[in-house]
């Protein structure tokens, strides 16, 4: 064995041992438990180099922590402003909508809003037009007003 990495702590990665493992030029794939108590085999490679520090946690908490920064200085009143002024529809909806999705077993066009962290149904409609007219309404009702008053009261 090259180096003895045994007992050796890189970044949240203590490695515990070799395994039987090797990759593709030789290098021997090393037993390790993350400080959050995963289990994972890594490289000595990956290890040595700092490519590899945690199970993946690390990863997951940077981004919570920043997703949560976003919101936190992007919130007012419960409200997401980002969210309901941006007007890009999701990949996900099939309507071409936003807010306007197709009710299967009713068999109609669903519309709604949400707004400080509620979720108002605003009807079933025969007519996609009119779920969609239901929801602009309800968005400049809801929305623009709210958008309005904030502007006013933070534009300094």
């Amino acid at each position: 064995m090259k180096s003895d990495l045994t007992n050796r702590k890189f970044g949240r990665l203590k490695v515990t041992g070799p395994t039987d493992k090797r990759i593709k030029d030789g290098s021997i794939v090393w037993e390790c438990i993350c400080d959050c108590g995963k289990q994972v085999f890594v490289s000595s490679y990956k290890l040595t180099s700092f490519r590899k520090i945690s199970c993946g946690c690390l990863i997951k908490e940077t981004q919570r922590k920043r997703v949560d920064e976003l919101r936190e200085n992007n919130m007012v009143e419960g409200t997401d402003l980002g969210s309901i002024r941006n007007k890009t529809i999701y990949s996900t909806n099939k309507s071409g909508i936003r807010g306007v999705h197709w009710h299967g077993s009713k068999k109609k066009w669903a519309a709604n809003i949400t707004f400080q962290k509620k979720t108002y149904y605003l009807g079933y409609f025969d007519d996609i037009k009119d779920a969609e007219i239901a929801r602009k309404e309800a968005e400049s009702r809801i929305y623009d007003d709210f958008l309005e008053w904030y502007d006013k009261h933070n534009s300094k």
